[in-house]
């Protein structure tokens, strides 16, 4: 059990772009995937980002998506969540091993267009 104290400081959040591509070597493979790991994966986003979470872009098939998350860990304890080697009391694994995942934490100095989604949640949530 984890022992909290309620004098140490708030760690503060910060912005990523966490990038997925599922593996698969056919669309029908790929349909699976998207089926089976999709929620697992938006779930897993959701916890991480208490809910402060945004999809950014999918890619025409689905198979790539890219998600806005805010919060207090780092990007690598974001990848082993989705790699299910957080404990065992997250369940399976929302990624596999073949999937290419990218997180990159957002600075304060971004720029882009399109996706207004997205560039509303940056406006929303801006990064410090």
């Amino acid at each position: 059990m984890a022992n909290f104290s309620f004098d140490e400081p708030e760690r503060p959040t910060k912005a990523f772009l966490v990038v997925i591509r599922f593996a698969g070597d056919t669309d029908r493979e790929l349909r699976a995937r998207i089926s089976s790991s999709g929620p697992a994966v938006k779930a897993t986003i959701e916890r991480i980002g208490a809910g402060s979470c945004q999809l950014a872009f999918t890619s025409g098939d689905g198979s790539t998506f890219g998600w806005l998350v805010q919060a207090s860990h780092s990007a690598h304890d974001i990848l082993r969540e989705l790699q299910g080697n957080a404990g065992p009391k997250h369940g399976t694994a929302p990624t596999l091993t073949d999937d290419n995942v990218l997180i990159v934490e957002i600075g304060p100095d971004f720029s882009g267009y399109g996706l207004s989604r997205a560039w509303t949640w940056l406006q929303r949530h801006p990064p410090k």
